[in-house]
């Protein structure tokens, strides 16, 4: 099972005595077993539209939880304990069986997906691996369970046909609730179970708790508002949530979310609350996704607090090693601003130059100068600001100094630059040369050192843009499942007609674009792990262009875009992976499409480069890109140049897997363009060589 392997048992005088492990998981397992039970139970009880499908539904989040801490061992007590809640309730062992199944396979997909691409267990640790859980184990791996549940109900008689569409969404809906609210409470106390609190903490905690039972009780409870259906009254609780992210952790924010969902569901039960007022179901599912989308930004915002913290005190330790550095070093250390003022000196200075630091602070640096060589410091700094033309070699340049008792003294000196609050901070490093005892890393380490804060810096930036963009790009498509799954809930469209069809492919295509977004981000990492396969095989080139063309028909004609593409005769010669050709192909004319006006153009043109390669060029009357933007097109996570006003920017991961999948191909991409006229991407293709024909 999933616990450790203890001692065998032993024989004592006759009879077999059961060691404490043993015991010990045999009671864990029978735990988990009624804890499992008990949560089905609870959310069948809660069954509206099926007696099986519920709107919430913990189990899943259980299994989920229990397969991350525990290992994927434990499957055989899900299994027991699915199919014991659904046959108490249903009464069909088949359906049960089937059902339970489901369940054990949708447990067994959410874990094993979020231990291969989102950190396992420590998923929630890092923003990027919480966005990786929430589509992987919630919004993607829950479908097995719904898809498999409501097929087997159909086909045992337990519901109807014309219903599988709303009984599915509230089954898959529930076990993504059950995923998002309740796997990340289990999780991260089982992996932190220690408080770890001071005194503070612990009166803050108290008190946050009780401005979560008053909110859920002016909100939920009918203490103070009893108006239904006023979704902004449910809002009130963000700073709460904004609270604990900013003085707890995760793991806080996490047990706030679960513990607002159950208080929140009884009132909403009740008849109180912004989500009541329709039916249990309808309302059992608003509020679930409410609190769902509460707590995976909770989540997100505290472990980018928690990011922020670490490398606030990377930071702060890189400074202090950077100032024991400098107070230890024998070699001297100055910094001056853009006016050459002193603004730091280091002990050693009175070594080599006679002066104590505070001698030299608030000074002009041509104080350790000859005076011939004063003018010339003064114009060449002014120089360097004005054009970033250095008059002397940075490293190793060896200049006279200007000793106190006035005296030269021959010096080495090292330079280097870094921005503070937007001015430029020099930094020398001066070593007396006259008797050549040299030591030449100290100047390396202040170089490295400023390197690491500018990385730090550089990293935290990225983290925030790359966030910011993601938000939005996974907000659309589902901000679009939710809206069209509100309306179909609500009973305004009839099952079967063409509107309710209509509205059940806007959920899929919205559900296929945060698949898209995730096989991007998971061919990324693929490719930066060296673990891209690629199967090249002969392509036709000419059947592959119009079949990726004859993909974008629909949208280029409700758009009113003229989309046209030729291929010349006798481009033979592809031995590619066509899938990835494919893929990049649609990357390229996706965004054309995408950025290009209506009744725009967009034109695909294969020709022969030359008798080595094969150039496929897709030109549009988009907005094009100015130059300066350019350089960063291909670059993973860079903000898209060309959006245009009240279109999204992307996310910025298309364009980058392009150019990688094209250079692990022997391909390449590239771009000109001119603002306001268009683009034109053009794709070089290599061919291999060909026997010459007789």
């Amino acid at each position: 099972m999933w616990w450790p392997r203890g001692p065998p048992g032993r024989v004592r005088k006759g009879r077999l005595k059961v060691p404490r492990q043993v015991f010990a998981k045999l009671l864990a397992a029978s735990l988990l077993l009624l804890v499992y039970y008990a949560a089905g139970r609870l959310g069948l009880s809660l069954a509206f539209v099926n007696v099986s499908a519920t709107a919430i539904w913990a189990p899943t989040g259980i299994a989920v939880a229990s397969m991350l801490v525990w290992g994927y061992r434990v499957w055989p007590i899900i299994l027991v304990g699915a199919f014991w809640v659904n046959v108490t309730t249903s009464g069909s062992v088949g359906a049960s069986v089937a059902i339970a199944v489901g369940n054990t396979l949708e447990g067994l997909l959410c874990a094993k997906l979020v231990n291969r691409y989102a950190n396992g267990r420590h998923a929630f640790e890092q923003a990027p691996d919480i966005v990786g859980f929430a589509l992987l184990a919630a919004f993607s791996g829950t479908m097995v369970s719904a898809t498999v549940g409501v097929t087997s109900l159909v086909l045992s008689g337990l519901a109807e046909r014309s219903q599988y569409a709303a009984i599915w969404l509230t089954w898959w809906l529930g076990d993504v609730t059950g995923a998002l609210i309740v796997a990340p409470a289990l999780i991260l106390w089982a992996t932190h179970p220690r408080l770890g609190w001071s005194r503070q903490q612990l009166v803050e905690a108290v008190s946050l708790f009780m401005a979560v039972l008053l909110f859920c009780a002016g909100v939920f409870g009918g203490a103070t508002f009893n108006s239904t259906q006023n979704y902004g009254l449910g809002f009130f609780v963000l700073p709460l949530v904004v609270w604990a992210a900013l003085r707890f952790s995760q793991r806080e924010v996490a047990l706030l979310s679960l513990l607002l969902s159950t208080l929140a569901v009884v009132g909403t039960l009740r008849g109180f609350g912004p989500f009541a007022g329709r039916s249990p179901n309808q309302s059992l599912l608003l509020l679930q996704m409410f609190v769902s989308v509460v707590s995976i930004t909770g989540l997100i915002l505290a472990a980018v607090v928690n990011e922020r913290r670490r490398l606030a005190q990377t930071l702060r330790e890189s400074e202090e090693r950077y100032r024991i550095v400098a107070d230890t070093a024998s070699d001297a250390m100055i910094s001056i601003d853009e006016h050459s003022i002193i603004t730091y000196a280091n002990p050693a200075v009175e070594t080599i130059l006679g002066y104590r630091p505070p001698e030299l602070l608030g000074r002009e640096l041509t104080m350790l100068m000859p005076e011939r060589l004063r003018p010339v410091h003064r114009a060449s700094i002014a120089k360097y600001l004005a054009t970033a033309v250095k008059h002397i070699p940075w490293r190793g340049a060896e200049l006279p100094g200007l000793h106190k008792d006035g005296h030269e003294i021959a010096m080495e000196v090292s330079f280097a630059e870094h921005r503070k609050d937007g001015a430029h901070v020099f930094i020398g490093v001066i070593r007396d040369i006259t008797d050549r005892r040299r030591v030449a890393e100290l100047e390396q380490r202040a170089i490295r050192l400023e390197a690491e804060n500018r990385a730090v810096l550089e990293t935290a930036r990225g983290k925030r843009e790359f966030l910011s963009r993601m938000s939005h790009e996974l907000r659309t498509p589902l901000n679009a499942v939710l809206g069209f799954a509100e309306v179909l809930l609500g009973g305004r469209v009839v099952p079967g007609s063409p509107d309710f069809e209509r509205f059940l492919r806007h959920i899929l295509d919205s559900g296929r674009d945060l698949l898209r977004l995730i096989d991007a981000l998971l061919d990324l990492r693929a490719i930066e792990a060296g673990q891209l396969d690629l199967h090249p095989e002969a392509v036709d080139l000419q059947a592959t262009v119009a079949e990726v063309v004859a993909i974008f028909a629909r949208q280029a004609a409700d758009k009113q875009i003229v989309l046209t593409h030729v291929t010349e005769p006798g481009l033979d010669g592809l031995m590619l992976d066509p899938v990835r050709l494919k893929q990049v192909l649609y990357n390229v004319l996706s965004n054309a499409l995408k950025f290009t006006p209506q009744q725009g153009r967009v034109e695909v043109c294969a020709r022969a480069e030359n008798t080595q390669a094969i150039c496929i060029e897709v030109g549009d009357t988009g907005p094009g890109i100015d130059a300066s933007d350019l350089p960063g097109l291909f670059t993973e996570f860079s903000r898209p140049p060309w959006t245009m006003p009240g279109q999204p920017g992307g996310a910025g991961v298309s364009l980058a897997l392009t150019r990688k999948l094209l250079e692990a191909q022997g391909g390449s991409i590239a771009v000109r363009s001119t603002p306001g006229q268009g683009s034109v991407f053009s794709i070089v293709l290599p061919r291999v060589a060909l026997a010459r024909r007789a």
